[in-house]
């Protein structure tokens, strides 16, 4: 059936909007399911929670909308209710799903910003397939009011698809990884406040990166990125596993307040490059393209490997940090001759 709205309804949950039917494992295994031949379902408005697998799952249909639902909550947004995700994920846009709308273009509009909190051992919110689509304006890992954690058990948002994706204007806090990209598809992350409550002035981190990346390509720009690694990762941005390249960074508040001033320092590096990484932008000659990388306790930003090459950093802010504010492996950047621009300004201030 395509072009049905679900909406305004308590699912799993009591009619209280306090606790799950019959509590986690009663059998209710997954909330909604969208197959292919649900094209241009909306479902609004939602508390969906209290499931031992999904909370909502789309194979394959086109044009969904998923706005103004709180996923793994109660009904206040206040306390959770978690969805397991016990085959790894609570929130899952899979198999083709195109042209998806998660969230709405005004964070502060209630209505359609998604409150995806409280949930356990599964990503919270999984692209995966081929699947093409938006992820805005949601709070990700914190209570409804954005001020406080709401921990997700796993890593917030993952995207693993070969298609298209941007997630933009999120806050996205308080998980295993912020953002963890696998996919083969371009994924833009844009935006988002990555580490910190929704006013970026206060870090709710991420137990391990802001964002993780094992495959190349993808854009990341005009993010805070902070408060994040206490549980032991890298903090802020960390590349490693696979060789891969073309990813480019600008842009970003990596280890400051939203306003590029104030510590909130990512514990590990601010950015971080494993071995076989090469190819990358940070920062740029453009208005607003380099980086502010500052107050973390590692480096700044740590090529680590002899293998990182081609690894272009330009016009950033960088100062402050731990352990210093860049380094290089001995050997990494063996392409690039001494005689090239490859650091066109980087300050150093205390920021």
């Amino acid at each position: 059936v395509t072009n049905t709205k679900i909406q305004n309804n308590y699912i799993g949950v009591k009619a209280t909007g306090t606790a799950a039917i019959g509590g986690p494992g009663d059998g209710s295994d997954m909330g909604i399911e969208l197959q292919e031949t649900s094209d241009g379902t909306q479902v609004l408005q939602n508390l969906i929670s209290g499931h031992t697998v999904y909370a909502i799952r789309t194979n394959g249909a086109d044009n969904v909308v998923f706005q103004g639902n709180y996923v793994g909550t109660n009904a206040a947004g206040t306390g959770a209710i978690a969805n397991d995700g016990l085959i790894g994920r609570v929130v899952m846009f899979d198999s083709s799903s195109t042209n998806f709308t998660i969230g709405g273009t005004d964070i502060n509009n209630g209505t359609t910003r998604n409150l995806i909190s409280g949930n356990g051992t599964g990503t919270a919110l999984k692209i995966d397939g081929s699947s093409t689509g938006t992820v805005q304006g949601n709070y990700i890992g914190l209570k409804a009011d954005g001020t406080a954690v709401l921990a997700n058990q796993a890593t917030n948002v993952q995207t693993s698809s070969s298609g298209a994706v941007t997630v933009q204007n999120n806050v996205i806090s308080g998980g295993a990884e912020g953002i963890y990209l696998d996919g083969t598809g371009v994924t833009t992350v844009t935006g988002n406040y990555i580490g910190t409550n929704s006013a970026g002035t206060a870090a709710i981190g991420n137990n391990n990166e802001g964002i993780r990346l094992e495959t190349g390509g993808h854009i990341i720009t005009n993010n805070v990125i902070s408060g994040n690694g206490a549980g032991g990762g890298q903090g802020g941005i960390r590349m490693l596993i696979n060789a891969f390249s073309n990813v480019t960074i600008k842009g970003n508040k990596i280890g400051t307040k939203a306003d590029g001033t104030g510590s909130l320092a990512n514990s590990g590096d601010g950015i971080n490059l494993g071995a076989n990484i090469t190819n990358i932008t940070i920062g740029g000659t453009g208005t607003s393209e380099g980086n502010i990388i500052a107050n973390n306790t590692g480096w700044g930003i740590n090529l680590s490997d002899s293998t990182n090459d081609l690894i272009k950093i330009r016009a950033n802010v960088v100062g402050n940090n731990g352990n210093g504010n860049i380094t290089f492996a001995s050997g990494a950047n063996s392409s690039i001759s001494s005689s090239a621009t490859v650091i066109t300004t980087v300050n150093t201030n205390s920021l």
